[in-house]
């Protein structure tokens, strides 16, 4: 496909731009399957730190989420206030 300055520039604005600091109610399950495992993909494909160090953060920023009594992660996490809860459709 030969997307090679696209995916260049895609690189760039994650490095310059992504930060994982003001986003509230982030579900964990989403966040982890589509974000966290697209940036660590990219990485894989491609050796840009820019990638691996995104998605080490927001792999810091879910690390709240499993602060949990049993270990099982909270559904749903707030990165600006670190609150980490269950949503009210889970709870019986």
């Amino acid at each position: 496909m030969n997307l090679t300055a696209e995916f260049d520039e895609a690189v760039a604005w994650v490095g310059r731009h992504l930060r994982f600091t003001e986003q509230e109610e982030v579900n964990v399950f989403e966040a982890t399957i589509r974000v966290l495992a697209g940036l660590l993909s990219a990485y894989e494909l491609s050796g840009s730190p820019a990638l691996l160090d995104a998605a080490a953060a927001l792999g810091e920023r879910l690390l709240v989420a499993f602060d949990t009594p049993t270990g099982l992660p909270y559904g749903t996490v707030g990165f600006r206030s670190l609150k980490r809860y269950n949503p009210a459709w889970c709870r019986g």
